[in-house]
């Protein structure tokens, strides 16, 4: 259920640390003390609930963080604040409902994956503190159900690489374009993914189609 502290005092040069598919319910504060040159941990399909603010205080090299398939409830605000090469952070498939806000920027943050939690809305973090981000998967979370309608500010994102927003299967009933700035932007490759919502059918929902259809016709042409 829980690895010793020392269990890694012997093996300072180790890039990997794979943990996955075990029944690992806490990771001690000070496990990764002696590992300065990890670069990747994977701990998939074990049991934790909740990580410790300093657990990757000295990991300043690492790349990819994969903790999916665990009980992760939410995530200390610092967590990642030493981790400044972070490319990969995968945490879907947990029960996340809440993203701290942190007051650090990810600067080599390119995929984030929070598929199949219980994410209520698109935090500001993910529009202004990720700039090389291109795959944001937010799918199988609760999007709309506080509010049901998407509106431009929600997908205002700052990033000036091709970008994939993934937020199928939600519960969104409303996309309301009215703000021509939204498509009028270059989008670098922006896309959308909205499949699986629960749709009202209304005059929003028409222009979102007529919208995506121009679009689509246009990305064929050139």
């Amino acid at each position: 259920d829980q690895l010793p502290e020392n269990v890694f005092s012997d093996t300072e040069a180790i890039q990997l640390i794979d943990f996955s598919g075990n029944d690992l319910t806490r990771l001690e504060p000070g496990l990764f003390q002696s590992v300065k040159s990890v670069k990747s941990l994977r701990f998939i399909a074990n049991n934790l609930t909740r990580l410790d603010a300093n657990l990757l205080s000295t990991l300043k090299k690492l790349e990819t963080f994969h903790f999916h398939e665990n009980h992760l409830l939410d995530f200390p605000r610092e967590l990642f604040g030493a981790s400044k090469r972070l490319s990969e952070v995968d945490l879907s498939h947990n029960n996340i409902h809440t993203w701290p806000g942190n007051p650090h920027t990810f600067d080599s943050m390119i995929t984030l994956n929070l598929a199949h939690n219980k994410l209520t809305e698109i935090p500001l973090d993910f529009h202004l503190n990720m700039l090389s981000l291109k795959v944001l998967n937010m799918s199988h979370n609760l999007l709309g159900s506080n509010n049901p309608k998407i509106i431009p500010n929600d997908l205002n994102f700052l990033q000036n690489t091709d970008l994939k927003v993934d937020l199928s299967y939600n519960q969104i009933e409303l996309v309301e374009l009215w703000d021509e700035r939204f498509w009028a932007n270059d989008w670098h490759g922006f896309s959308l993914d909205l499949r699986g919502n629960p749709f009202k059918c209304n005059c929003w929902t028409t222009e979102l189609k007529q919208k995506v259809i121009k679009r689509s016709i246009a990305s064929i042409m050139t």
